[in-house]
C-alpha cells in the first residue's frame, strides 16, 4: 500500500509489504446500528487512518464498503492508500469454500482485494493483548520468527461478552494510566496506544465516537513528546512491571508498584517551556515516534 502520510507509522511485513501499526476496528455490539461503522470508518479515514479490521463474522461490510466508495469518490482516498483485513469465518475452512467466501466479502466491499485474509478464530497473529494481558512471550515469538503480532481488545477486554467476568477491572479507568495519562495531558486510551506500538505490537482500536477516533490516532503523532529516549525506556519497563504484577494477582505488590509508577512518571516532566519547545521541533517529534522493523 501506498503511504497517504509519511508520518503514518508501518511495519514491513515478511512478504516486503507494509502494514499500519494502528487501526480501526469495527466489531460492534449488537445494539450499534451498522450505520454506525459506515460514519466511523468514513470518519477514521477523514483522520487519515490507513488501516481498517473487520470481518465477514462482523456482518457490516456492506457498510464498509459504502463508507470506502464514498471516500474514493470525494477523492479523500485512494484504494492503494488503505489498507484493509478482513477474516474467513470458521463454517468455511475447507479449501474449496476459502475462495468463494472471500469473493463474497468482495463482492458487498465493492473491492477488488483486500490486504490481508486472516483465519478467524486461530489466527496466527492476532491476539487480546494490553497492560492486563501484555503478551510478552508470544510477542518475544512472534519476533523471532518475523512475524507481526497485532493486538486486539488494545483498549481493554469487552465486558459485554458473556465469558468475561464483570467484575475484572476496566483498564481505561486503571488509576496508573490515568495518573500517566493526566501528567502527559494525553488520554488513557492513548497511554494503552503507545504503550503497544512502541513495544513493536499493531494495535487495534475500536471506537465509534468521532472525538475518539481522532484522539486514538493522535498516538501516531508522537504521545509524551518531550520525553528522552532513556525516559521512554524506563516508562515501558514501568508499563511491563505493571502489567506483570497484575497479570500475577499479586495485590499488594501491584499496589507498590502503583505507587513507584506515580512517583517516577512525576518526575518524567519537563516544564511547561521545555515541553513547548519539544512539540514544536518536529525533528524531535519524529526521533521520539518508534521505528518499527521486524
Amino acid at each position: 500500500m501506498k503511504m497517504r502520510n509519511s508520518n503514518h507509522l508501518s511495519v514491513k511485513l515478511n512478504d516486503g509489504h507494509f502494514m499500519p501499526v494502528l487501526g480501526l476496528g469495527t466489531s460492534a455490539p449488537m445494539e450499534v446500528l451498522k450505520s454506525k461503522v459506515e460514519e466511523a470508518v468514513q470518519i477514521a479515514i477523514d483522520t487519515r487512518y490507513c488501516h481498517i479490521d473487520s470481518a465477514y463474522f462482523y456482518q457490516n461490510e456492506e457498510e464498509i464498503g459504502q463508507a470506502f466508495q464514498k471516500k474514493f469518490a470525494d477523492s479523500t482516498v485512494k484504494r492503494d492508500e488503505i489498507f484493509y483485513t478482513t477474516k474467513l469465518w470458521s463454517t468455511c475452512f475447507r479449501p474449496e469454500l476459502v475462495r468463494e467466501s472471500l469473493e463474497r466479502s468482495l463482492k458487498k466491499l465493492q473491492l477488488s482485494y483486500v490486504d490481508l485474509y486472516l483465519v478467524h478464530f486461530p489466527a496466527a497473529m492476532k491476539v487480546e493483548c494490553h497492560p492486563y494481558l501484555n503478551q510478552t512471550k508470544l510477542l518475544e515469538y512472534c519476533k523471532s520468527k518475523d512475524i507481526a503480532m497485532v493486538a486486539y481488545a488494545a483498549l481493554g477486554s469487552n465486558r459485554g461478552k458473556e465469558w468475561i467476568k464483570k467484575d475484572n477491572p476496566v483498564l481505561l479507568e486503571d488509576p496508573v494510566l490515568n495518573s500517566i495519562a493526566e501528567k502527559h495531558r494525553r488520554t488513557p486510551a492513548q497511554v494503552a496506544l503507545h504503550y503497544q506500538l512502541q513495544r513493536g505490537v499493531l494495535a487495534l482500536a475500536k471506537g465509534f465516537n468521532e472525538k475518539r477516533i481522532q484522539e486514538n490516532f493522535q498516538v501516531c503523532g508522537g504521545v509524551g513528546a518531550g520525553l528522552g529516549r532513556a525516559h521512554q525506556f524506563l516508562l515501558l519497563q514501568l508499563l511491563e512491571m505493571f502489567s506483570m504484577y497484575v497479570q500475577a494477582e499479586l495485590k499488594s505488590l501491584y499496589t507498590l508498584c502503583m505507587q513507584v509508577l506515580c512517583v517516577m512518571v512525576s518526575s518524567f516532566i519537563f516544564s511547561k517551556e521545555e515541553n513547548a519547545a519539544a512539540e514544536k521541533n518536529s525533528k524531535q517529534q519524529s526521533d521520539w515516534v518508534p521505528k518499527f522493523s521486524f
